[in-house]
């Protein structure tokens, strides 16, 4: 494992940008700081499959953005998350593929404010097993989209939350054009 970061002890983070035709990696990426920044992940070739811990997450402003996407399938395995004071957005996708979210946890909480955006588009399916997907927020839940163009969407043991602590929940859409299964999920 390996660590690229575009950090800030204060203010914005930076960016940080990995492109290639295939993505494989297990280093953490990191674009922290008082207000998030931003991280793009692109495999515009094939596949990519992210195993380290992804974040551009505010300690006191808002969440950043992250950005991953693969021509092909695209696999997480490990944290993604845009926390802040108001959670930030974080966008999947698999043009021609299929997305994969494994013994991870996808987060764009608001610990101040309303959580976050999370969207997750694929050509084939969404495979959710034993994750936790949450854009909760202090004030007003966040909103979770997950959208098949031609697939299922499968998801397993998993907890899936837009909760608004002390305001109103969040919104939440899932849509597998053949099916959409959830089983010992909450």
């Amino acid at each position: 494992a390996g660590l690229v970061s575009a950090s800030a002890v204060t203010g914005v983070a930076g960016t940080v940008k990995v492109a290639a035709n295939e993505v494989f990696s297990t280093a953490s990426l990191l674009a922290n700081g008082t207000t998030g920044g931003s991280i793009f992940v692109g495999a515009s070739a094939g596949n990519a499959n992210l195993g380290g811990t992804i974040s551009a997450s505010g300690t006191s402003g808002n969440g950043g953005s992250i950005n991953a996407s693969a021509s092909q399938n695209l696999t997480l395995v490990g944290t993604v998350a845009a926390n802040g004071a108001d959670g930030g957005v974080i966008n999947l996708a698999a043009n021609s593929g299929s997305i994969a979210l494994v013994n991870n946890a996808v987060q764009a909480n608001g610990t101040n404010g309303r959580g976050g955006e999370l969207s997750f588009t694929a050509a084939n399916d969404v495979q959710v097993n034993s994750a936790t997907i949450t854009a909760n927020g202090l004030t007003d839940g966040g909103s979770l989209t997950m959208v098949t163009q031609s697939g299922n969407v499968n998801i397993t043991s998993a907890t899936v939350q837009t909760n608004g602590s002390n305001g109103r929940g969040g919104t939440i859409g899932i849509s597998g054009t053949n099916g959409t299964l959830i089983t010992s999920s909450s």
